[in-house]
């Protein structure tokens, strides 16, 4: 069955659209910026072509987005919509109806307003109608794709569709203390229920082809709970001095377009994947990341030697005046480098 269930009538979609939470004051002239630019996406959403696409409203905090193009691929992405609000765009999207346009794929996005892991009945329900309707059989291939809070869910609901591929960056295998006590970051959440349903995401994905977990294993957090994803068909990718939001850099550096791209073709293989991670080394957002993080280590020298590197392979001024600072600094502490200091490179020149 190709259609997805039915949804409510549009205009009761754009009424809860224009209702949904989202930290305002509540009145036009008290909202936050943040608040309109919500109620914008969901109106802009309500009033897509009934023909090809739906917007649903599962509950006051989440949603549903199905657009259906020609092609027997669908991509499933789980996204935060203050994180779609924000990304600077006039009139931002989310990824999955992005990448449908992109690549010509049908998608599916779910939307949570707030940190919700997407732990809701409302979204259990949703997706057990899915199945029910059999509405994955459909495609002869489905990607669940996510990050970070997004990412448990990737993988917990790609158990929905057996055989399905799944890219998670930095996802949480659980909150529930039994297995992530370790992890102070989201005490607060930890009450959402991990456990009824769609719970403990390595479990989750025994169902899939193939899954593979982005991750930086300096967040000792972050590689104790990729750990956890440690099946045979889960490929584990180190990306270090990426930080918590690994998706976030790659996106800065049009890598996470060109991961799509190789899931596109067929061709999302461990090798693959590597050859494109270590285009990193022109990614300026990565770079910068790496300098900041080697100077707040006291790793100043690696820092200067980082940024000389830059500076001169990718001809970065920003990494330059980066350079002779720390040259400067190095120098005034008697530590050398292993290229001569600015102002000695200048003298030579001229002699």
């Amino acid at each position: 069955m190709q259609d997805a269930p039915q949804d409510t009538p549009r205009d009761a979609s754009r009424d809860a659209a224009r209702h949904a939470p989202g930290g305002g004051t509540g009145e036009s002239a008290g909202r936050s910026r943040g608040t309109e630019g919500q109620d914008a996406l969901f109106d802009r959403l309500a009033e897509l072509d009934a023909e090809r696409h739906f917007f649903r409203r599962l509950d006051a905090q989440h949603s549903a987005l199905h657009a259906r193009c020609g092609t027997r691929t669908l991509v499933v992405t789980f996204e935060q919509v203050e994180a779609v609000v924000g990304d600077g765009e006039e009139e931002p999207m989310p990824l999955g109806f992005r990448l449908g346009d992109e690549f010509g794929w049908s998608c599916l996005t779910l939307m949570a307003l707030g940190p919700t892991w997407f732990r809701a009945e409302a979204v259990w329900d949703f997706f057990d109608e899915l199945i029910d309707e059999e509405f994955f059989d459909a495609f002869d291939r489905v990607l669940f794709a996510g990050a970070g809070l997004a990412a448990h869910a990737a993988c917990a609901y790609s158990v929905a569709a057996p055989g399905a591929t799944v890219m998670a960056f930095a996802p949480q295998a659980t909150l529930n203390p039994e297995f992530a006590a370790f992890d102070h970051r989201f005490e607060e959440w930890r009450r959402l229920d991990f456990t009824s349903r769609y719970g403990y995401a390595p479990d989750m994905l025994d169902a899939a082809a193939e899954a593979h977990i982005f991750f930086d294993p300096s967040i000792d957090e972050d590689a104790a709970h990729a750990a956890q994803f440690n099946r045979r068909h889960i490929r584990r990718h180190r990306l270090w001095h990426f930080g918590e939001n690994p998706a976030q850099l790659l996106e800065a550096g049009d890598t996470l377009t060109r991961l799509f791209e190789l899931y596109d073709r067929g061709r999302l293989t461990t090798g693959e994947i590597a050859r494109i991670l270590r285009e990193r080394r022109q990614n300026r957002a990565y770079l910068v990341r790496l300098v900041e993080r080697l100077v707040a280590r006291d790793r100043k020298r690696l820092a200067a030697i980082v940024c000389h590197n830059a500076a001169e392979r990718l001809d970065m001024p920003r990494f330059r005046a980066r350079r002779d600072a720390l040259a400067a600094e190095l120098a005034a502490e008697g530590v050398s480098l292993p290229f001569a200091p600015p102002a000695e490179a200048a003298e030579e020149a001229r002699a």
